[in-house]
C-alpha cells in the first residue's frame, strides 16, 4: 500500500535537507566544479610529489580567491557606492589572511614540490625588507606565491574556476543575491573558513607529526573534499538558494526589495 505524501513542496524541499549532503544537486555545475577543482590537489600528492605544506598553502590561497568573490559580489549589488565597503573589507580581511599566511608559513617548513627552483623561503621579514611592518601580513602572500610551482599554479587556478562557476551560476543565475546585504556578504567568508581553514591546519599538523606520508596527504585532501562538500551545501540550501528553490520560485522574500 503506497502513501502518497500532500505536504507543500517547499516543506519536502527543507525536509530532503536533514542530512550534511540533504538537498545537494551532485549534477550541478557548481558542484562538479568544486569536486574537480578539490581532486587535481590529489594528482599533486600521487603523481607530483606534493607534500603536506604544499596542500596547506594551496588552501591557504583558496581564502584569497573567496575575498575576490566576495568584493565581486559587494560590487553587483551597489556597484560603485559599494567602494567604501569593499575597502575596509580588503584592510580587516586581508590583515587576517596575512595573519593566517604568516602561521602557515611559520609551522610548515618550507620544502621543494615539483616544478619549484627556490631552495627555500627566508624568514619573515628578510624576504621583502622595504615593506617595513607591513611585511609581517604581505610577506607570507608574496613567499607562498613566489616559490609556487606551475603545477600549484594549476590546481589554484582550478580552485578559482570552482568558485567563478559557483558565483555566475548560484549567485547570479538562480538569483541568490536577492537574499544578500551589505553585511552578510561581508561577514560571510569567516564562517567558512574557520570551520574549514582550522581543519586543514590542525589535519596538516598532525599529518606532520606522524610523518607526512602519501596515504595521510591524500587523506587530508578527502577530509577537505568532505567539509568542503558540507559547508557548500549549507550555504545553497538555505530557503532562497540554488539546492533550495522550487520551481524557480524562491522560499523567502528577497531582504534588498
Amino acid at each position: 500500500m503506497t502513501t502518497s505524501n500532500n505536504n507543500p513542496p517547499e516543506i519536502n524541499a527543507l525536509a530532503s535537507t536533514s542530512t550534511p549532503f540533504g538537498g545537494l544537486n551532485w549534477s550541478a555545475p557548481a558542484t562538479i566544479a568544486l569536486l574537480l577543482g578539490n581532486l587535481l590537489p590529489i594528482v599533486g600528492v600521487l603523481l607530483w610529489g606534493w607534500d603536506v605544506r604544499s596542500i596547506v598553502t594551496l588552501y591557504w590561497s583558496e581564502n584569497l580567491i573567496l575575498g575576490a568573490v566576495v568584493l565581486a559580489k559587494l560590487f553587483h549589488l551597489r556597484q560603485f557606492r559599494a567602494l567604501p565597503n569593499m575597502l575596509f573589507f580588503l584592510v580587516h580581511y586581508g590583515a587576517f589572511c596575512g595573519a593566517h599566511g604568516l602561521f602557515i608559513t611559520e609551522f610548515f617548513a618550507p620544502a621543494p614540490i615539483s616544478g619549484t627552483v627556490s631552495g627555500g623561503m627566508l624568514e619573515v621579514g628578510e624576504r621583502f625588507p622595504q615593506l617595513g611592518p607591513l611585511g609581517l601580513f604581505v610577506e607570507p602572500v608574496l613567499t607562498i606565491f613566489g616559490d609556487a610551482s606551475t603545477l600549484w599554479w594549476w590546481a589554484f587556478c582550478a580552485l578559482s574556476l570552482s568558485h567563478g562557476v559557483s558565483f555566475l551560476l548560484n549567485y547570479l543565475g538562480q538569483g541568490e543575491y536577492r537574499q544578500e546585504s551589505v553585511g552578510s556578504l561581508m561577514s560571510s567568508p569567516y564562517s567558512r573558513i574557520f570551520i574549514l581553514q582550522v581543519t586543514v591546519l590542525l589535519g596538516g599538523l598532525a599529518v606532520t607529526a606522524l610523518g607526512s606520508t602519501v596515504y595521510l596527504v591524500v587523506a587530508l585532501v578527502a577530509v577537505k573534499i568532505f567539509v568542503d562538500l558540507v559547508m557548500h551545501n549549507r550555504e545553497h540550501r538555505r530557503p532562497g538558494r540554488a539546492y533550495n528553490s522550487v520551481d524557480g520560485s524562491y522560499l523567502t522574500k528577497d531582504v534588498n526589495s
